[in-house]
């Protein structure tokens, strides 16, 4: 009977562990449950500018999500074989900076994995920079106003407004039910599997000392 009741203990007690530890990865790391891109907004011009920066410079995007989990927000720049590297900065609409990021101009993706829950409907801001030591200017793609993503509010380069919309896409995921029930597994064995080695130490203890 009591072998009964331990092993009863140790299964609500596995459970427990599984639900929180798998709570916190959902939370905190998100990026181990999403498996896969589900949703890319971006904008359909029909005719685009060039826009050319020089290093120390930066623009500026307001934009509302429309998903609740960003992977990463794509740029559209001109390649070019160089050392040159862009660094992109999230934050919310009070201002705190959410997430940072950086990719170089050698790298396949231009694009800069954020990783974050986001709310839907409230507004963010994103800063894309171009370092000093930057080696050359930058070209980046815009577009006229109306046809930018749906996401898209205002563009700024520098302090002054910017007619056109920037070239930049929203890359969503979503998460897997599938690997939350992996994870969970994992952290329900691993939590069984501690509780036993725990309750065994205990019981060589108790023994040791009723001898």
């Amino acid at each position: 009977m009591n072998n009964i009741k331990t092993g009863l203990l140790l299964m609500i007690g596995a459970a427990f562990f599984g639900m929180i530890f798998t709570a916190v990865l959902y939370g905190f790391f998100p990026q181990y449950l999403c498996y896969a891109v589900y949703d890319v907004s971006e904008g359909g011009f029909y005719q685009r500018e060039e826009l050319e920066l020089a290093p120390g410079t930066w623009v500026t995007e307001y934009f509302v999500p429309q998903n609740k989990y960003l992977t990463g927000v794509s740029i559209g720049v001109v390649r070019e074989e160089n050392q040159n590297v862009l660094v992109g900065r999230l934050s919310d609409s009070e201002g705190e900076i959410l997430e940072e990021r950086r990719f170089a101009l050698t790298e396949v993706d231009y694009e800069f994995p954020f990783q974050r829950w986001v709310k839907p409907g409230e507004q963010y801001r994103l800063d894309i920079l171009f370092p000093e030591e930057n080696q050359s200017s930058v070209t980046i793609i815009a577009g006229e106003e109306n046809m930018g993503a749906v996401e898209h509010i205002s563009s700024y380069i520098g302090e002054l407004p910017l007619e056109n919309a920037l070239g930049i896409s929203y890359v969503y995921g979503t998460y897997s039910r599938k690997l939350l029930v992996f994870w969970f597994l994992v952290f329900f064995l691993g939590g069984l599997m501690a509780g036993e080695t725990i309750l065994h130490a205990l019981s060589r203890k108790t023994c040791r000392k009723t001898e």
